[in-house]
C-alpha cells in the first residue's frame, strides 16, 4: 500500500484530503508545519509528499530547500498544493496542483505520481498541451 505525507495548516483541509486518499486505499500520515513534515519525513518515508506551500513555522519552500539538502528525501515526489499565483520559484521537477482543486483532479495526479512509471510522471513534465494532462499536472517550469 502507498504512503502519501499531506501536508497543511488548514485542518479542515488536511483531514479532507487525508480521509479521501484513505478511502482510496492509500496510507497517509498528516503534518501541519514544515517542521513537522521534515520530522515525519526522517522516520517514514511516504510514496509522495502532497504540500502546501503557506505554512507557520517553515513554509512550503523551507521545506522544499530542506528536502533537496538531503539525498534520500530529494527523491520523493512532491506535489505542492497552492493557490499561489507564482510557480516559477519553485523547485524543478516539483508538480503544481492549483487550488481549488476537484478530488477526482487530486486523485489523478495521486495516482500518476504513486502509480505510474517514470515515463507517464516525464509526459506530465513535458507536457506542452494544456489540456488535459497538462492542467492535471501543472508544473514548475
Amino acid at each position: 500500500m502507498k504512503e502519501i505525507l499531506v501536508v497543511d495548516d488548514d485542518d479542515g483541509t488536511l483531514e479532507a484530503i487525508a480521509e479521501l486518499l484513505r478511502d482510496a486505499g492509500y496510507r497517509t500520515s498528516t503534518a501541519t508545519t514544515g517542521d513537522e513534515a521534515l520530522r515525519r519525513l526522517r522516520r517514514v518515508r511516504p510514496d509522495l509528499v502532497l504540500m502546501d506551500l503557506i505554512m507557520p513555522n517553515m513554509d512550503g519552500w523551507e521545506l522544499l530547500a530542506r528536502l533537496r539538502e538531503d539525498s534520500e528525501l530529494a527523491r520523493v515526489p512532491k506535489v505542492v498544493m497552492t493557490a499561489w499565483p507564482r510557480y516559477d520559484d519553485l523547485p524543478e521537477g516539483v508538480s503544481v496542483l492549483s487550488k481549488p482543486f476537484e478530488w477526482d483532479t487530486l486523485l489523478h495526479v495521486v495516482r500518476a505520481h504513486c502509480g505510474a512509471s517514470s515515463a507517464t510522471i516525464a509526459k506530465c513534465h513535458a507536457s506542452p498541451d494544456p489540456e488535459p494532462l497538462a492542467a492535471v499536472c501543472a508544473l514548475a517550469r
